[in-house]
């Protein structure tokens, strides 16, 4: 799922051969992002609130807990359903994206759970504050996400999606955690690329429209 997601933003056919895009955004995202989530040491962080939950749920036995629970929260936080279905939500009431969303994390949880265990079900603690958040702001700004900004987010997420995968199957320690903030940097990315652009538009119209003025003197 995340190799096809990253693939789908960053290959585009044209002229029968396939166009690599998105390759500077995506580098530049990852190794911002993962500079900010180093510095705050965020995988440090959620595995001390997955500590936290594992003691206060009685389920300090169970040694993949922490593990089941950053994954399964990675996974389930990350992508543009997230973010689409809370924005909406928030400026229309309209619900149906999250509906959907519900459905498709309420299967990959229970899949994972069946690998990982118990703590794949505590991962709605985070969902419901992530999604949560948003909504409230989108409640209170009122705006729309450009569209440009949730293909990044979507591109960037999937590459995280498959990280988490490459963990779960070969056993790796990807701080994939760390690398979260790598998806706020491509939604910022993609609000300023789109606003460059608007500008230079302008600016092209105005120089052009001052031709056609002295064309005619």
């Amino acid at each position: 799922m995340g190799i096809a997601g990253a693939m789908e933003q960053m290959l585009m056919i044209e002229n029968g051969r396939l166009i690599p895009r998105n390759i500077m955004m995506v580098i530049c995202c990852l190794a911002i992002g993962a500079i900010v989530g180093e510095y705050f040491d965020l995988d440090g962080k959620i595995n001390q609130f997955a500590d936290y939950v594992k003691k206060k749920s009685n389920n300090g036995n169970d040694t993949k807990f922490v593990v089941a629970f950053v994954n399964t929260s990675c996974v389930v936080c990350i992508g543009a359903m997230a973010v689409i279905g809370a924005i909406k939500d928030g400026i229309s009431g309209d619900i149906t994206v999250l509906a959907a969303k519900g459905v498709i994390d309420f299967i990959l949880v229970s899949v994972m759970s069946a690998s990982l265990g118990k703590g794949c079900m505590f991962s709605s603690t985070p969902v419901a504050i992530f999604q949560g958040s948003i909504t409230l702001l989108a409640m209170m700004l009122n705006t729309v996400v450009p569209a440009v900004a949730l293909e990044n987010l979507s591109c960037v997420g999937s590459i995280l999606i498959f990280c988490v995968g490459v963990n779960m199957v070969f056993d790796r320690k990807m701080r994939v955690a760390n690398v979260l903030p790598a998806v706020i940097i491509a939604v910022i990315w993609g609000m300023v690329f789109l606003k460059s652009r608007k500008t230079f538009y302008f600016f092209l119209e105005f120089i052009i429209s001052k031709q056609k003025k002295f064309k005619n003197y």
